[in-house]
């Protein structure tokens, strides 16, 4: 019943999940004959998940109020089939990035903080995975960032956090090719009204990204090359020097030709702001290039 709930879509899923939950609850409390309806980890995040994927506007203060609550369970030694887990906390996450809030993806931050101190105090079921950082890292995209760091500086930070981390073992979440991808998203993302010296480090970050992936043998896929060059277009100021931005858009649009991934999106943004390079590589009208 909670996962028909949380697949349903409805604003007020969340609620009607924890609800399920609360009367699983009170049966088990109320009655010795139903000590099989103890809420577990598996309820306990499925309801957290639920809020997630439900867009309420308290879904994420809910979610978190929630593993607190296990927390607290689990932590008085009568609830041991409450401990959260690496899913669990995720959830959370995911719930502060969907609100798109300032202050979110820092809230989401202290919690992949809690998930690293725990884990390197031997809790490895708490472990940050691949998924908790992409979606740390798409947090950085889609919130407002309300400490001094750029967008393109906050996701490039959590990604060498997560390579020192996965470097150094103390977590087996390496990165992979959604992680650079979800960079490339949250250097687009930068605000356009940003000075030059931001957008500059964050094509910067794009064109490292870029060469890294290859240096770490990180296969490309069908979003990497539209991602990391949509940012580059974004990022183009039509009225100053762009010299080291037509470099990264060459640059990048060579290997996209190498790596035999240009496709119509590539092209698009290309055009967007260099339509006389994209005559010269192809010998063909900018307008006229599919």
């Amino acid at each position: 019943a909670m996962l028909a709930w949380k697949n349903s879509g409805l604003l007020d899923a969340g609620d009607r999940a924890e609800a399920l939950l609360r009367q699983m609850q009170k049966y088990y409390y109320d009655h010795d004959d139903y000590v099989d309806l103890e809420p577990n980890t598996v309820c306990f995040s499925t309801v957290i998940s639920t809020f997630a994927n439900s867009g309420a506007h308290h879904g994420a203060e809910r979610a978190e109020s929630l593993l607190e609550e296990m927390l607290q369970l689990y932590g008085s030694g009568s609830h041991d089939k409450v401990e959260p887990n690496t899913v669990t906390y995720t959830s959370v996450i995911e719930a502060w990035v969907a609100t798109g809030r300032g202050g979110a993806i820092e809230r989401a931050e202290k919690i992949v903080e809690q998930m690293e101190e725990l884990s390197a105090a031997g809790n490895r079921n708490v472990a940050p995975s691949a998924i908790t950082y992409n979606l740390l890292i798409k947090g950085v995209e889609k919130c407002q960032v309300v400490d001094n760091s750029s967008k393109a500086e906050k996701a490039h930070g959590i990604l060498q956090r997560m390579q020192d981390r996965y470097e150094s073992r103390d977590c087996h979440a390496k990165p992979n090719v959604r992680t650079y991808n979800a960079v490339f998203q949250a250097c687009a993302a930068t605000p356009s009204d940003s000075n030059n010296e931001t957008k500059q480090h964050a094509i910067m970050v794009v064109l490292k990204l870029v060469r890294d992936m290859k240096k770490r043998n990180i296969d490309v896929d069908k979003y990497t090359y539209p991602a990391a060059m949509k940012a580059c277009a974004n990022l183009y100021n039509n009225s100053n020097n762009n010299d080291y931005s037509n470099a990264a858009i060459d640059e990048i649009f060579q290997r996209c030709c190498h790596d035999g991934m240009l496709d119509p999106m590539v092209l698009s943004h290309v055009r967007r702001v260099a339509p006389r390079y994209l005559e010269k590589v192809t010998g063909m009208p900018a307008t006229s290039v599919k």
